[in-house]
């Protein structure tokens, strides 16, 4: 890790424990430097704002959050699972992200989250079906925009109490109803 990096992730830090006890629009650049005991030109080398600071701490999350999937070998659940625990994990900034900036640029990284992991399988369950690529990317972009969905309204709630009835009810549309539309966008029938 590079000067420059250590830096920037000791601002990123300092502005995430920041975020514990005060919403973003209460935060000063004056606190996240006397909390890291850097100067003002140091933090403005790096950040031209704090918003800045927090598309940066968002981004370190959400590249940890892909790792944690990729060494995760487990089933679905336990994948999707590591999203919510990682959302848990990270509850004050994801709020606060969600509170100051755009719904859309949570949602542009839950769906960059939770593509991979429903096409792998989605793809894995369409091995028995004839499906053209545009019909796969369509029903993977169906399920990614439920999930999606289901977790930016535990958002809307503060990711108070986990959406545990949503993601069963996810789990059985997965289950019975992947089959029955990969059956549908089938140009052959399962061998």
């Amino acid at each position: 890790m590079t000067k420059a990096d250590m830096t920037k992730s000791t601002i990123g830090k300092s502005l995430h424990k920041l975020l514990q006890t005060k919403p973003l629009d209460e935060i000063t650049v004056k606190e996240i430097v006397e909390d890291c005991g850097i100067s003002r030109q140091t933090f403005y080398y790096h950040f031209q704002d704090i918003y800045g600071v927090v598309e940066w701490r968002f981004q370190q999350v959400s590249q940890e959050l892909l790792e944690r999937i990729v060494d995760t070998e487990d089933e679905k659940t336990q994948k999707i699972q590591v999203v919510m625990n990682l959302m848990l994990e990270n509850k004050d900034l994801l709020i606060n992200i969600y509170r100051a900036l755009d719904r859309s640029y949570l949602n542009h990284y839950l769906t960059k989250w939770t593509k991979p992991i429903l096409y792998g399988i989605i793809q894995e369950r369409a091995k028995n079906y004839h499906i053209e690529n545009d019909a796969l990317d369509f029903i993977v972009d169906i399920y990614v925009f439920g999930l999606v969905n289901i977790l930016l309204n535990w958002l809307d709630r503060g990711l108070v109490r986990g959406p545990v009835q949503r993601m069963e009810y996810f789990d059985q549309l997965m289950e019975g109803g992947l089959d029955d539309m990969l059956r549908r966008f089938s140009t052959r029938s399962p061998g």
